[in-house]
């Protein structure tokens, strides 16, 4: 059996033509798209970033969620492709792992079939060395949210700025934390260090609502004091190389 284009699609008309496509399988739910790429003979893959499998909303871009998912799970270093109607520039702002050398092209929607099995066939596949740094650095819980604090757009403006946030920067800013908040859930058990993100969230929530110099000083000390707690040479000291926080 020829290697196959796997897609991950909502189950919509466009689904439709898709299955149509020679070599193309398509999955419509999670649970047979997991058991379709372990079982079958996968070249690439095509994810949809608005799924909206499980339940969630097409503003959630779940399609991010089952990418890590299947990097994480199941060590496949096969291309994917995601695909979205959302600008490319700001998907990559959001989900910094679509610049992960290149492994991850963007399709923006709407595309024909042909297109995505195109983007599919010249999208590079990653060795076992590039997927390690990948999954460690946007798939594991606590690797993805220490890029999160340091990398998001908001949360850099916060911890660099010694001004007031721009409207701009403020928008970026919750934006980074409602993306925080629904990584949390994701989290190995660490009630102190849930505890301190919880607290950066409720003083961002103050900025939200009042977006005084006092109120964003007092989240960006919580910020920096995060950040300085979870350097990889600040757990070595103080926990040791078995560490397992963030």
């Amino acid at each position: 059996m020829n290697p196959a284009i796997l897609c991950g699609w909502n189950q919509e008309p466009f689904a439709e033509r898709l299955a149509d496509e020679p070599g193309f399988i398509v999955c419509c739910d999670q649970d047979n798209f997991f058991a379709r790429l372990l079982e079958d003979s996968v070249q690439a893959v095509i994810l949809a970033a608005e799924l909206t499998w499980s339940g969630e909303a097409p503003s959630v871009f779940y399609g991010f969620e089952v990418l890590c998912r299947m990097r994480a799970e199941t060590g496949l270093g096969c291309a994917v492709v995601m695909a979205s109607f959302m600008e490319g520039e700001w998907l990559r702002r959001r989900f910094p792992i679509l610049d992960f050398q290149s492994h991850h092209p963007l399709v923006r929607l709407p595309a024909r079939p042909q297109v995505l099995r195109q983007a599919a066939m010249n999208a590079k596949p990653a060795d076992r060395f590039r997927l390690r740094d990948m999954v460690r650095s946007y798939c594991d819980p606590r690797g993805r949210l220490l890029r999160l604090l340091t990398h998001g757009n908001g949360f850099r403006k916060l911890a660099a700025l010694q001004v007031p946030l721009s409207p701009s920067d403020q928008q970026a800013l919750m934006q980074d934390a409602r993306l925080l908040e629904r990584w949390l859930e994701h989290l190995p058990a660490d009630a102190e260090h849930i505890a301190q993100l919880k607290n950066l969230l409720d003083r961002i929530d103050k900025i939200g609502r009042t977006p005084t110099v006092e109120n964003i000083s007092d989240a960006r000390r919580m910020l920096q004091e995060i950040c300085r707690s979870r350097r990889p040479e600040s757990r070595s000291e103080s926990h040791g190389k078995n560490d397992n926080g963030l």
